[in-house]
């Protein structure tokens, strides 16, 4: 019911509404074109920033041990066997 009320609030004040035109549109003198080598070489780059960032930062994220120096560089304590695991 609100609904209603606020749509035809809206559609009265939409008739009321006075549009001057500032000036008419214009054609452009040349055609718009995408940059085809702008596009290419920025995809190319982006491409290998990502190809060589992204494995970096997920080695830097990994938190998991995965050598006996891994646990000793978190805890400062020596291990004393590993246990491996066999497939």
């Amino acid at each position: 019911n609100q609904k209603l009320e606020e749509t035809r609030i809206l559609s009265v004040s939409a008739d009321r509404m006075e549009i001057q035109q500032i000036s008419p549109a214009q054609r452009p003198m040349q055609p718009i074109k995408p940059k085809v080598l702008f596009n290419t070489v920025a995809s190319l780059l982006l491409g290998l920033v990502l190809a060589f960032s992204l494995p970096f930062y997920l080695q830097v994220m990994d938190s998991r041990v995965h050598t006996d120096m891994d646990v000793f560089k978190s805890t400062g304590l020596h291990t004393l066997s590993v246990v491996r695991l066999y497939k």
